[in-house]
C-alpha cells in the first residue's frame, strides 16, 4: 500500500479489473493506442496493463442489483438489492429491530441471522438505520422501533454481516 487514508487507500496494482471507474483518456489509450496483435479482446480486464497507482474506496460505492451468487457469494450473506414497497409513493414503512415481520413494513434488523432472501422471517436489511441509502430517507413515512438496542451492538452485527459477505470472519 502506498497511502492509507480514512476513506480510501492508494496502492500499486495491475488495473485489469472489470469494476474500475476510468476516464475517457484511459479507455482511448487501452483500446486505440496499443497494438494487441491478433488477440481477441472482449473486456478491459484482459488487456494486461502495467502496474499503476489506484485509489480504492474503503466503502462500497456501487453494487450488483441482483447480488453476487454468480461470484460464489452466499445469497444470505449478500442478498440482491430491492426497491422497498412504498418507495415511489414516499410511503416506506420500516419495522426496526423487530424479531418478527410486521405486515406492510420493511424489516430492518442487523441482529437477525438470516436475510429475507432465504428465510421468510429474515430481515430485508441487516444493518443499522444510519446505513440506509441516502436517497431512501425522504421516502420514509414511518419508522417503528420495536425495541431499543445499543447502537454499538447493531454496528458490530452489521460489521459481522459485511465480513460474512466478503467471505471473512471477525476474530475476537
Amino acid at each position: 500500500m502506498v497511502e492509507d487514508h480514512a476513506d480510501y487507500a492508494v496502492l500499486l496494482a495491475n488495473p485489469n479489473l472489470g469494476i474500475m471507474v476510468v476516464n475517457a483518456r484511459v479507455l482511448e489509450h487501452w483500446w486505440l493506442e496499443r497494438d494487441y496483435g491478433d488477440r481477441r479482446l472482449r473486456r478491459s480486464d484482459g488487456l494486461h496493463s502495467p502496474e499503476v497507482a489506484m485509489m480504492v474506496p474503503k466503502r462500497a460505492l456501487v453494487r450488483h442489483f441482483d447480488g453476487y451468487s454468480h461470484a460464489g457469494i452466499d445469497i444470505d450473506s449478500c442478498p440482491p438489492l430491492f426497491i422497498p414497497d412504498g418507495f415511489f409513493e414516499r410511503e416506506i414503512r420500516i419495522a426496526y429491530c423487530a424479531d418478527r415481520r410486521l405486515p406492510g413494513h420493511m424489516h430492518v434488523n442487523p441482529l437477525l441471522a438470516h436475510s429475507s432472501a432465504v428465510h421468510p422471517e429474515g430481515a430485508d436489511l441487516r444493518y443499522p438505520m444510519q446505513d440506509l441509502p441516502l436517497f431512501w430517507r425522504s421516502r420514509i413515512a414511518e419508522v417503528r422501533v420495536e425495541r431499543e438496542v445499543d447502537e454499538a451492538m447493531l454496528v458490530a452485527h452489521r460489521n459481522t454481516n459485511v465480513l460474512a459477505a466478503a467471505g471473512a470472519t471477525l476474530v475476537g
